[in-house]
């Protein structure tokens, strides 16, 4: 059992702060808009059996330190971890407007990591979110992506992912739009600390 600062992670390590153990360089849409970076609080993660870890997080909302309301934003989390296959599922739910506890945003993200062989992993990766305003309405969104890379021997590796962002209210990027990208990723490790990648 933990209990600390929690930091989010998006698609049960799929993406993460750290470049060099993600598949590509660069951050993906999702990860840039569709979830938080970070989330300052408490989390509490226990392990429940062989295969699963779940935790509950009180923080005071999405890429803030100071709160903004006298609400907080909670989260449910569990991971189910086979040999191969890693199936994550995140849930955040609380207040996301300043000076007032009206208004609560909802996400929902899950992926599931697959490490196929030594050589071969990929990743699929949804998210739905909802901001319900404090007047009439709500925003929402909905993403989805998928990632593989590919080890040529000990030091080459391409990798490549492909997503797409439905900003239906404009919400996370400023326009009500689709968004689309497609990134390819080729690796050269040099040592076991040093690492280049070029990406187009």
């Amino acid at each position: 059992m933990e209990l600390d600062a929690g930091e989010f992670t998006s698609s049960a390590g799929a993406e993460v702060i750290e470049t060099n153990q993600n598949f590509n360089y660069s951050r993906s849409l999702l990860f840039v808009y569709a979830v938080p970076y970070t989330h300052t609080g408490f989390r509490l993660q226990y392990p429940v059996g062989a295969h699963f870890t779940g935790s509950f997080q009180v923080v005071n909302g999405w890429n803030i330190v100071e709160p903004i309301n006298s609400g907080k934003t909670y989260g449910f989390t569990g991971a189910y971890a086979w040999k191969k296959v890693t199936w994550s599922h995140n849930y955040y739910v609380g207040p996301a407007h300043a000076h007032t506890t009206t208004g609560w945003r909802n996400l929902y993200d899950t992926s599931v990591t697959v490490n196929q062989s030594d050589n071969f992993s990929w990743y699929l990766n949804f998210d739905y979110g909802r901001d319900k305003n404090v007047g009439a309405g709500a925003s929402q969104w909905t993403g989805l992506a998928g990632a593989a890379r590919y080890a040529i021997g000990k030091k080459y590796a391409v990798a490549g992912r492909l997503e797409w962002l439905d900003d239906r209210n404009g919400l996370l990027t400023g326009t009500a739009q689709n968004v689309e990208e497609f990134t390819l990723t080729g690796e050269y490790k040099f040592t076991g600390w040093l690492m280049a990648r070029a990406e187009f």
